[in-house]
């Protein structure tokens, strides 16, 4: 599909799309896998993962301290999660030049290797409970009733204690694939240097139209009396539209026939002769026009 070469903004200033259209085609992602997406998806599947293991550890110990529980499992999710994440965006930003804490990034380490440590022991401690020996007994063809180890419970807590560190894995290369900060600091940069150029371009045609339009002056002064004057005239005619109000409003008031003949004459003229600046002659003092000589009778 063909891209619009120019189109009208807000203002109704020409601008060229294309230059930030190409930008964007220049900046995506190379590949399907390296999408936001596809790298929010991967990190929620592996953390799942991960959730499952640690709730089957914890519900064998605190089985009856649902709370506690909770708690364990988040704290083991971001050791085993969001520290591999964050480690990968540090060893993007090192590859890249950039400067990073080298003092956090040990001791995030520290801590995935810590929760290992014990994540391991936990699991190979409980690895009757986790898979009990009634489930050997039940596959047995020598089961003779008596309670043993399952032989499966041993590599199922080695395995069970594998399965987050490879999902840790994965989530540090997910992060270190997806996370490319300097190629981001380069797109609002060249963003930032487009807008600034339309900008100069913009100005650059307006001093050029100031310069070849002498009558440029004029012609703003005139349009801006013009719009001066639409507006006096839509205050006069809001002033008559409520002149007109006041007087409905007094008919209903007074109920008197003379009043009514007096307040429904047409004003229109006098009003308009109010609005008209005043001429004021040496000694001569400014006369105003009474618009109801009823009132003079009246007084």
């Amino acid at each position: 599909m063909r891209k619009a070469i120019y189109k009208l903004n807000k203002q109704g200033s020409l601008v060229f799309p294309l230059r930030n259209d190409l930008l964007q085609d220049a900046y995506k992602v190379e590949s399907f896998w390296e999408r936001p997406a596809v790298s929010l998806f991967v990190l929620i599947l592996c953390s799942t993962l991960d959730y499952v293991v640690f709730a089957q550890t914890f519900s064998i110990i605190l089985y009856d301290k649902v709370l506690l529980q909770r708690l364990s499992v988040i704290g083991c999710l971001i050791g085993f999660d969001l520290g591999p994440v964050y480690l990968g965006l540090s060893r993007r930003k090192a590859t890249q030049g950039l400067r990073v804490d080298k003092l956090g990034c040990a001791l995030l380490v520290t801590a995935f290797l810590t929760m290992v440590a014990f994540n391991t022991y936990l699991r190979v401690v409980l690895k009757d409970q986790l898979v009990p020996a009634s489930s050997a007994a039940a596959f047995s063809v020598f089961n003779t009733g008596a309670a043993e180890s399952n032989p499966a419970a041993l590599p199922y807590a080695i395995f069970s204690s594998i399965l987050p560190v490879a999902t840790s894995i994965v989530s540090f290369y997910v992060s270190l694939v997806s996370s490319n900060p300097l190629k981001s600091r380069l797109m609002r940069l060249r963003k930032e240097q487009i807008e600034l150029e339309d900008a100069i371009s913009q100005l650059e045609a307006i001093l050029e139209e100031y310069a070849h339009a002498p009558e440029l002056e004029a012609r703003l002064l005139n349009e801006d009396k013009a719009m001066y004057l639409n507006a006096l005239a839509m205050a006069k005619e809001q002033g008559f539209y409520l002149c007109d109000y006041v007087r409905e409003r007094l008919k209903e008031h007074l109920g008197d026939a003379t009043a009514m003949n007096l307040l429904s004459s047409d004003v229109r003229g006098k009003l308009e002769a109010l609005c008209q600046p005043p001429k004021v002659n040496a000694g001569v003092p400014v006369t105003t026009v009474n618009v109801y000589p009823m009132e003079k009778e009246a007084g």
